[in-house]
Order: structure tokens, then C-alpha cells, then sequence
């Protein structure tokens, strides 16, 4: 495609929005009546116009809309509940894990490499289970197949 084509076919765009100025009209014009493929596609795309601007939206059923709303409610309340159970798991298993830690770092009878071992594996273990989750979360995050259905 030539420069001038490419021109013509720009203001095709801008004719079709109503956009173009009185100059690039004329020569828009001259340009169709000198071309009759160009003269065609026109015609096609005004066609497609006001196709298109007649075109509506049917309106669905009110059972669809009732399905709806309810499937947004289920997915909204669903959504809430799993916050507020992990919330409260987080809550109950970092108390319990203080509380332990906590009971062993008090009993003497357990050695003190024993106690740092212990203290190493469940520090370790927390930081692992914070970057995992953080990694998932980022990748779900951006992740383009979300919505993809296998």
C-alpha cells in the first residue's frame, strides 16, 4: 500500500466520524471518484454505520437476571466468608504457635541448640509459607489464563 492509499484510507476513518476538515473532504472526495474499489469500500463502510448505530442490545429474561444476582450474592458472601476464616486461622495458628514457642523457650529441661533448632525450623517454615503465598498471589494477580476454561 502506497503512502497515498494509506491517506485516502485515513480519511475514510475520519469522514466516517465526522472528523474531517472541508479541505481533506474535497480531496477525499476527488480520490473516490477517481477509484471506484475505494468508491466501494465507502459505500460498504457507511453501510456498516448505520448498521451498527441501529444495532440494540436485546434484553435479557428476568430469570437470567435473577440467576444473576444471585450467583453475585453467592461469589460476594463466599468471598467474605473465606476472608473471615483465614483471617481468624492466621489469628488462632499464630497465637498457638507464640503460646508454644513461648512454653518451650521457657522449659529448661529441653537444650538450648534444641530450643534454637526449634525456633530455626518454625521461623523458617513461616517465612517459606509467606514467600509461597505472596508468589501464588502475584502470579494470580497477572496471570493472563485466569479466565481461561481447560
Amino acid at each position: 500500500m502506497n503512502s497515498q492509499e494509506e491517506q485516502v484510507r485515513l480519511w475514510m476513518m475520519a469522514a466516517l466520524d465526522d472528523e474531517i476538515s472541508v479541505e481533506d473532504r474535497r480531496s477525499f472526495e476527488a480520490a473516490l471518484a477517481a477509484d471506484a474499489d475505494l468508491k466501494h469500500e465507502w459505500t460498504r463502510l457507511c453501510q456498516v454505520k448505520e448498521v451498527t448505530k441501529s444495532m440494540r442490545y436485546r434484553r435479557p429474561p428476568e430469570e437470567i437476571w435473577d440467576r444473576y444476582w444471585l450467583s453475585i450474592y453467592n461469589r460476594f458472601e463466599r468471598g467474605i466468608a473465606w476472608i473471615l476464616v483465614s483471617i481468624g486461622a492466621v489469628v488462632t495458628t499464630g497465637y498457638g504457635l507464640w503460646y508454644t514457642m513461648g512454653e518451650i523457650w521457657r522449659d529448661s529441661e529441653i537444650a538450648l541448640p534444641l530450643r534454637l533448632a526449634i525456633f530455626a525450623l518454625v521461623l523458617g517454615g513461616a517465612v517459606l509459607l509467606i514467600s509461597v503465598c505472596r508468589e501464588k498471589f502475584r502470579l494470580w494477580r497477572k496471570d493472563p489464563y485466569r479466565e481461561v476454561t481447560r
